[in-house]
């Protein structure tokens, strides 16, 4: 079950079956007959535009009274995780380390995901004093949304302004020794405008922040190899550096995954 919306029905969002995993064929511009495999936002997406193409509206599905919402209550109470495919649940044992029970751990939000150019690079935060590789991205700031939050860290990381153009998911980290859990809203950002300033802080210079462009198969082999590469630095250890390595290198993934 997902919420949906139309933009011709506004404020009314609706809770509705939809599959996550699709078949899609077509042809194309030359008549030849395509096949694809669909996942996540992808097929979400299809399955909302081939409903417009029968006549259909999401108000049509919706399954009894209670499958309504609206679209400020969607935001007040935090309803759009459940509107998105978890890419990734972390714990302790995927880095190593032993489990512990967690007890009124702390909650922190966070927004991150691929940044990309029209050349088809994609943005790579490295911290060379960590021997880090990472995506761009950070937590949210008061009553900041997910999708505001993402557009200042990129602003601020990679000094380029992004339009959201896809919504892949979410990530969970579980860290039992610091009785810590985190939730990432993650996005795909395109580049409008590159301001080439970027706006660090001293704990980023001090570990060496620098901000480079590869293509995301490159991006991949350097996030996954930097994890056994890892030092501590005065601000992070090893122990939480490696839930963020691990982290991207699943966003990463899923993102070339679905772009094949």
């Amino acid at each position: 079950m997902q919420y949906e919306g139309f933009m011709s029905v506004p404020n009314i969002i609706g809770k509705l079956d939809i599959y996550k995993n699709i078949e899609l064929t077509y042809y194309n511009e030359k008549g030849e007959k395509i096949v694809k495999q669909l996942n996540g936002f992808f097929a979400r997406l299809v399955q909302h535009e081939c409903d417009h193409l029968d006549g259909i509206v999401f108000l049509e599905k919706v399954k009894g009274p209670n499958g309504f919402s609206t679209a400020e209550n969607i935001n007040k109470y935090n309803l759009r995780e459940s509107n998105m495919e978890i890419i990734c649940k972390i714990t302790d044992k995927d880095i190593g380390e032993k489990v512990i029970n967690m007890e009124n751990s702390k909650l922190r939000l966070g927004a991150r995901g691929i940044v990309i150019r029209k050349d088809g690079k994609i943005a790579v935060f490295n911290k060379s004093n960590k021997n880090e590789y990472k995506l761009p991205g950070g937590g949210l700031e008061g009553e900041e949304k997910p999708e505001d939050a993402f557009r200042r860290e990129v602003l601020e990381e990679t000094g380029c302004e992004v339009e959201i153009i896809d919504t892949l998911g979410t990530t969970e980290e579980y860290k039992s020794l610091n009785n810590f859990k985190q939730i990432s809203y993650i996005f795909v950002g395109k580049v409008i405008n590159d301001t080439k300033q970027l706006n660090v802080t001293e704990k980023e210079k001090n570990e060496g922040a620098k901000l480079i462009w590869e293509t995301p198969e490159k991006a991949l082999e350097l996030i996954a190899g930097c994890f056994n590469q890892l030092t501590a630095s005065k601000y992070s250890s090893v122990y939480s550096t490696k839930f963020v390595v691990l982290r991207d290198r699943k966003i990463l993934e899923r993102y070339i995954e679905m772009n094949k």
